[in-house]
């Protein structure tokens, strides 16, 4: 049965039926807007890691769990921190710290440590072995 519902939804047409059958429902898939609500329910009192923190947001969920009361805030990405990242962090007197490397290497993941919450969207489709990642995020 799993076979055939991940070759399913790779057609198009069926994706989309099933996606407007689940919002109909009421199930609607994905949440992405609701990001910020769990960062903010999540994070306070815990420490709280971003993956792939950069690319498109700046740190922003970082800066987002840090002003909603986490701990300690870490971010990591493969690319180093933008201008824009640069910027916030002086603005706000942040001490968000950052990791330059791939999450799924040993001596990033001995870098950021063990943490409470762990936060990673719009990595696992970029990366050239996604089991890889989700190993590694539950390690950390």
């Amino acid at each position: 049965m799993y076979t055939f519902k991940v070759r399913a939804f790779k057609v198009a047409p069926v994706n989309t039926a099933w996606r407007y059958l689940r919002a109909w429902m009421g199930r609607p898939a994905g949440q992405y807007q609701r990001l910020l609500d769990f960062i903010r329910e999540l994070a306070p009192g815990k420490s709280f890691v971003d993956v792939g923190c950069m690319w498109g947001v700046n740190g922003a969920h970082a800066f987002l769990a840090e002003e909603s009361g986490a701990t300690a805030v870490c971010g990591v990405d493969v690319f180093g921190p933008t201008p824009e990242f640069e910027a916030e962090r002086a603005r706000r007197g942040s001490r968000v710290e950052f990791v330059l490397g791939d999450c799924t290497a040993p001596a990033t993941l001995a870098r950021v440590g063990l943490r409470d919450v762990v936060f990673c969207a719009g990595v696992l489709y970029h990366h050239p072995s996604p089991f890889d990642v989700l190993v590694a995020l539950r390690s950390i």
